[in-house]
């Protein structure tokens, strides 16, 4: 024994038996020198691997094996075993340290003992951050231990990682917790490698996303299951994610929301994209461009100068234009249209030419004087947009830019010498030479952008925005004028209010009822479509929308306005009854679109509200012809199935082999007959609130079994293997006994029917997390990814089941469905084309304690 003073468990023993120092290699009678520190005793091979997990005062009873250097050299194995004590009085801490000399090992034993302290070592000193968990199924005996990586990137130290998987659940962010507890439950019911994403909350409070990759161990002796991990930090590429959706959210609303049209044209000159606006342009439908080529609406004399240009560009990989076509609308009037373009064969995502068109017929007339010019300056594609004019001192031009020629429609040499004055209208500023500029100029217009006015070579006058900077030139003063003209951006805001005219008078007489709310909830607008709906002109600016609804469905309504805020949805829609007033309540579909602003908040909502009394009318009057007509088709079908039983059964009189085979056949389809009619029902009863369930507390293994007496005869009949595997002890759900095996049966059936004569097909119950678990999994034809989307719809039965004429009326797996919803489960399904499918579903257990 020993005695070790302070919370160092490795610091220098006080006090140490007699017993140690004989087997330390000292005489008791002659050890007087203090002792070194206890890390000195441990062999150098397993120094690491012992101190890079201490003991802390927080876990009091601490144990290791090592290999204890004597004082003689001799290495001697030994169990160490270590205990915090705490005086009571004096709050004093010393670790009291039994040794025991262990027997001695095989070389064998101890070479795999090295190779593990080796390799708990190694991790514990990797770069990336690395976990190792330890549990059983107590888990009140987890350990973690994580290398120093890991402390770095989250902040909490190697102690602070005692509690095991409660510790790191701390960390997770409460929106992503559930995910990674389903995918945790996946590897482990798997054994598949866990692979997540997901955010946690360092020690000092800072939000990361990580990437956690870890596989899960095969079990040790003692029960116990290991887990190996990586974790990466993500946070950067979360946020280039992010930024990137941003810029393609900011992309396609440009693109949206642009008057000019935006083609791609590729090398075969297809066209491989088209924006929205060829709609206005032209007034071509969307859904119609595909067919159209759009050649036919060029001027003849003009297509083919577009055509060779066209082809030039994808020759040469040069600009194409600016090109001017006229064009005709399907309205029969001519637009001039201007094109360029540019080559993008190197990028993979667009391959071919982006073609952007422009409808100037409003400003041609006004252009045709100046199109030489035009022409002219376009050959300076890579100057700047803004016109640059060097000025001296004395306020004359000394530079004059393409782009400032286009401005002024002035030529470089006509500019040059002239006071700046000719051509900008700027306070403070005088005349000529009077000026003065680089003795005394207006110092408040430098470096910044002021608004001016410009004057052309014509007289014309023009809105311009100029900024001025000093730039002194061989010591002598010299400025730089960058003058941007506003004309087409006034000219734009004067087309965005006639925009935003042509919007409220659209809105307002909109046919369906259209509000605009506030992010609260709260009416901004109402158009009259909407007033119509209420059977009111009340003002309703300020009121609440969810107010206006009956109370049954403004939770929902208050719901989803709150996912909508905390998600990132783009949209939502409903079903709901509106109040009226001095009228009966309305139903209607109510769809609520956010509008965001750059930061991804609300601004405000934008509501379509249409009237459903006549769809739900004619569902009610749907939903009672079916009923009607499959009540009546009832009793006839038992009329014949009695008929058929007693001529079958002999009673008038005996039948040759092929009359029996008849009779054989009208009774199958009087069978399946019957079977629609009651699906029918079921859809009926349900479609009209009627499904009732005869609830009780039952096992599920009685649906099971009498769902395989119904089904087994049409498995036998195809030679297909049919595997059971139902979990021991299953326990007790709350159901309805006669619709679970309905159910059941309904998939089961639809395994045997998609399934190839000779197939597989696998029945399996569980009982994971609180429910019950029925998988059926056959070895079929699949579905294809497109048509997974509609496989609970009724009456949809895959093209492939179309193809191959398999039977059926696509109303199994709805009904399937829409039980199983009834009981509170749920049910869900996977499947690849070819390959086979799983159909499965949950029920909750049944209370113990009702």
């Amino acid at each position: 024994m020993a005695q070790i003073p302070g919370d160092d468990p490795f610091g220098s023993p006080t006090w140490v038996s007699g017993h140690f120092l004989r087997l330390y290699g000292v005489d008791p009678r002659e050890s007087t020198t203090p002792f070194p520190e206890w890390a000195s005793f441990i062999h150098p091979e397993d120094r690491a691997a012992v101190l890079s997990h201490p003991p802390t005062p927080g876990h009091p009873e601490w144990r290791s094996d090592y290999r204890l250097v004597r004082n003689d050299g001799e290495i001697v194995p030994v169990h160490d075993v270590r205990i915090a004590v705490t005086e009571p009085h004096t709050g004093v801490v010393h670790w009291q340290v039994v040794i025991v000399e262990q027997p001695s090992r095989s070389p064998a034993a101890i070479a795999m003992e090295r190779a593990a302290r080796r390799d708990q070592a190694l991790q514990m000193r990797q770069p990336l951050a690395m976990y190792v968990l330890e549990t059983t199924l107590d888990v009140t005996k987890e350990r973690y231990r994580v290398n120093q990586a890991m402390v770095d990137l989250l902040g909490y130290s190697m102690e602070e990682w005692v509690d095991g998987r409660g510790t790191w659940y701390r960390m997770i962010h409460p929106n992503d917790l559930e995910r990674v507890l389903e995918q945790e439950r996946l590897t482990d019911h798997t054994r598949l490698p866990f692979a997540c994403e997901y955010r946690v909350t360092t020690k000092d409070g800072r939000l990361l996303w990580i990437r956690d990759q870890s596989m899960l161990m095969d079990l040790l002796p003692g029960g116990v299951e290991v887990w190996h991990g990586v974790i990466v930090d993500i946070s950067e590429q979360r946020a280039q994610l992010e930024q990137l959706h941003e810029a393609d959210v900011l992309l396609r609303s440009i693109i949206a929301n642009s008057r000019d049209v935006i083609i791609v044209a590729r090398r075969d000159g297809g066209r491989s994209f088209v924006s929205p606006s060829i709609t206005t342009l032209l007034g071509i439908p969307m859904e119609d461009f595909p067919d159209i080529d759009p050649l036919q609406f060029v001027a003849s004399d003009d297509a083919a100068t577009l055509i060779s240009a066209i082809r030039a560009c994808w020759e040469s990989g040069a600009s194409l234009g600016p090109l001017n076509v006229r064009a005709r609308h399907v309205d029969g009037t001519w637009r001039t249209l201007e094109l360029v373009g540019s080559p993008h064969f190197d990028d993979p995502v667009i391959n071919g030419v982006v073609i952007t068109v422009r409808d100037i017929s409003d400003r041609a007339a006004a252009i045709d004087a100046l199109r030489e010019s035009e022409r002219r300056t376009r050959a300076f594609a890579d100057a700047t947009l803004d016109g640059v004019l060097g000025i001296d001192e004395h306020g004359r031009i000394t530079d004059f830019n393409p782009a400032a020629e286009r401005i002024w429609h002035l030529s470089r040499d006509e500019a040059i010498g002239h006071p700046a004055t000719d051509f900008l209208t700027l306070p403070g500023w005088g005349s000529g030479d009077d000026m003065a500029f680089g003795v005394a100029p207006n110092t408040t217009m430098l470096n910044r952008r002021i608004a001016s006015q410009g004057l052309r070579a014509n007289g014309e006058a023009f809105p311009a925005e100029v900024s001025l900077v000093p730039m002194p030139v061989a010591g002598r003063p010299w400025f730089a004028g960058f003058v941007r003209d506003l004309t087409e951006q006034v000219g734009m805001e004067a087309a965005l209010q006639a925009s935003e005219e042509r919007f409220r008078g659209a809105f307002e007489h909109a046919p369906i009822g259209m509000v605009v709310l506030d992010p609260s909830g709260h009416i901004m607008e109402a158009n009259r479509a909407f007033q119509h709906l209420r059977a009111s002109d009340a003002g309703i600016v300020g009121v609440a929308l969810q107010s206006l609804l009956i109370a049954a469905d403004q939770a929902w309504f208050a719901e989803e306005l709150e996912r909508l805020h905390a998600t990132t949805s783009e949209a939502t829609a409903g079903i709901c009854r509106l109040q009226r007033q001095g009228a009966p309540d309305m139903w209607v579909t109510l769809a609520i679109a956010p509008i965001r602003d750059r930061e991804s908040r609300i601004a405000r909502f934008v509501c379509q509200i249409v009237d459903l009394t006549e769809r739900m009318e004619s569902d009610r009057i749907k939903n009672d012809f079916v009923a009607t007509v499959s009540h009546e088709l009832r009793t006839p079908l038992t009329a014949i199935a009695g008929f058929v039983d007693l001529l079958s059964s002999g009673v008038a009189g005996p039948m040759n082999d092929t009359a029996v085979r008849y009779l054989d056949v009208t009774n199958k389809n009087v069978r399946r007959l019957s079977a629609l009619i009651e699906d029918l029902l079921d859809v009926s009863r349900m479609d009209a609130g009627r499904m009732e369930l005869r609830m009780a507390t039952m096992p599920l293994e009685t649906s099971i079994t009498a769902a395989l007496e119904v089904v087994s005869p049409m498995i036998t009949d195809k030679a297909q293997h049919l595997t059971i595997d139902i979990a021991d002890d299953l326990p007790a759900v709350r159901g309805d006994s006669e619709r679970l095996t309905q159910v059941i049966t309904n998939l089961l059936s639809n395994a045997n029917r998609y399934t190839q004569e000779g197939g597989q097909i696998l029945l399996r119950a569980s009982a994971p997390d609180g429910v019950v678990r029925v998988e059926v999994t056959d070895s079929g034809i699949g579905i294809a990814a497109d048509e997974q989307g509609r496989i609970f719809d009724r009456f949809y039965r895959s093209a492939e089941a179309r193809k191959r004429v398999v039977g059926g009326t696509g109303l199994g797996l709805a009904i399937a469905k829409s039980l199983v919803d009834l009981h509170g489960g749920t049910m869900g399904f996977t499947s690849e084309h070819g390959r086979g499918s799983t159909f499965w579903f949950t029920i909750p257990m049944a209370d113990p304690n009702p």
